[in-house]
């Protein structure tokens, strides 16, 4: 199960990097645009549509990556801990489902870091990292998610609606790639308390009883 999540996760974290990346580059297009909207349509607007495509299929491919990542990872987390408090299929869930995911993606990983708060000394400040990035990952995701929407939705083009959804975009992605350092890191620091608890109980087993 280990190298499952940690091959998942490997290919997550590249195309993390390469979706902050090209949503900083479209930051700066878009910055381009508002400078000087006659040398945009003249010279970027080509760039501006390739980086658009290459950004829509690297999300694309970045989604499924966490969704088998996330997936694995609570796993993980439930042969560990029977008693953990979400499943595999309850996190995809709290992820997937509309309406509900406004409140189940904030407690995906409340939960988690709620379970290495509990756990041992060890793992306390990667609950407490987990913890805290949670506003800034939760209310840049859903505040991008709406900029969005509305970009696509609105009849009217707006270049100062484009402005703010592009740096939101940049904004999100940087804390989608927080969020997976955190969460690895925090798994990381479960395996090796379980291992040190391994060694501890077969020292204890290996030493003779005195009569």
């Amino acid at each position: 199960m280990q190298d499952r999540v940690d091959s998942w996760g490997k290919y997550l974290f590249v195309f993390l990097i390469v979706g902050l990346a090209s949503s900083t580059v479209s930051f700066l297009l878009s910055l381009v645009e508002a400078w000087d909207e006659e040398f945009y349509l003249d010279f970027i607007l080509t760039i501006d549509i390739l980086v658009g495509v290459f950004t829509m299929i690297s999300a694309i491919i970045m989604t499924i990556l966490f969704l088998g990542w996330i997936f694995l990872v609570h796993k993980e987390y439930n042969e560990i801990a029977p008693n953990y408090p979400i499943t595999p299929g309850g996190a995809l869930c709290r992820i997937l489902i509309p309406f509900y995911n406004i409140v189940g993606l904030w407690t995906v990983y409340s939960n988690m870091s709620r379970f290495l708060m509990h756990l041992d000394a060890s793992t306390v400040r990667h609950a407490v990292r987990i913890r805290t990035f949670i506003p800034f990952y939760y209310f840049s995701h859903m505040i991008y998610s709406f900029l969005n929407r509305r970009l696509l939705m609105d009849e009217e083009y707006s270049i100062s609606l484009l402005l703010w959804t592009t740096g939101f975009e940049v904004l999100v992605s940087l804390f989608y790639l927080v969020m997976f350092v955190a969460v690895t890191s925090g798994l990381k620091a479960v395996r090796e308390h379980q291992q040190q608890q391994r060694a501890l109980a077969e020292e204890g087993e290996a030493i003779p009883e005195v009569t």
